[in-house]
């Protein structure tokens, strides 16, 4: 299906929020959304778009758009700043879409990119240089990524970050740098399932930190790997005479992560 046998939309459309997830839509005609200037939210999760369409569809949305969620299609890559003219963006989802990398300037002039969605996909590393332009960025979801290695290093810049999703990633052969955390003062949790993540708190030197070591059993194998979260340089929690202390909050589970499959 597309667009052009969607349903008309009187002018002067108050209509805010557009759920067309799970259905068959393949392309945008032009016009698509020419009455529905008050649109909020877009969702078109598990549909047929191609990158082609993804094309259209951005050129087709109102500016106000703030939400936009393609997850589940066949979009297959990202182009240089594909996503600028919805300036006011604030949500963009763009699970298992076959992504195996991404631009520098994927999200460049995303100014109000506060939340970002890529599980699922084909990621071997974690796509920082794309990341550098999201400076308001509070939480990116990597889980179900067979990343290889994770460093501080991909996460420079990302001040503001507050929860990190690394479900189905940090098996025991990732390689992990031994304070990942150190550029993400603000954050607060992380979800992963297996493996070892190791945090303390930006500065960690002047700080002291009292997230202490939090184990969980893997549950898909009735015990085996069991992951451990710990303070300082993975060696547990540091005991520094600080001036102030932080808390960070790890959640290691199985269980629940907002994914659509």
């Amino acid at each position: 299906m597309n667009t052009e046998k969607a349903a008309k939309f009187p002018a002067g459309s108050q209509l805010r929020v557009l759920d067309l997830n799970y259905g068959a839509v393949r392309s945008v005609k032009a016009g698509a959304f020419s009455t529905l200037r008050q649109l909020a939210f877009v969702g078109l999760c598990d549909n047929r778009l191609s990158q082609k369409a993804l094309d259209e569809l951005v050129s087709e949305l109102p500016l106000g758009v703030a939400e936009l969620l393609v997850g589940g299609n066949d979009l297959g890559e990202v182009k240089e700043r594909q996503f600028s003219r919805l300036a006011n963006l604030e949500t963009l989802d763009l699970h298992r879409n076959a992504l195996v990398s991404l631009p520098a300037c994927a999200f460049c002039g995303l100014d109000e990119l506060s939340a970002i969605y890529l599980q699922g996909n084909e990621f071997r590393r974690v796509p920082s240089a794309a990341l550098q332009s999201t400076k308001r960025l509070r939480l990116l979801n990597l889980s179900h990524n067979p990343l290889c290695r994770i460093d501080a290093v991909d996460f420079a810049g990302l001040r503001r970050m507050q929860s990190l999703l690394l479900l189905g990633c940090c098996a025991p052969n990732v390689t992990i740098d031994d304070n990942p955390a150190s550029c993400m003062p603000n954050l607060t949790s992380v979800h992963i399932s297996t493996g070892k993540f190791p945090l303390s708190p930006a500065g960690s030197a002047t700080t002291e930190c009292e997230a202490a070591e939090h184990y969980a059993t893997s549950c898909d194998d009735g015990g085996g790997t069991v992951g451990g979260v710990t303070g300082g340089a993975g060696s547990g929690p540091r005991d520094t005479a600080g001036a102030k202390s932080a808390v960070l909050v790890v959640l290691l589970t199985f269980a629940r992560v907002v994914y659509s499959t």
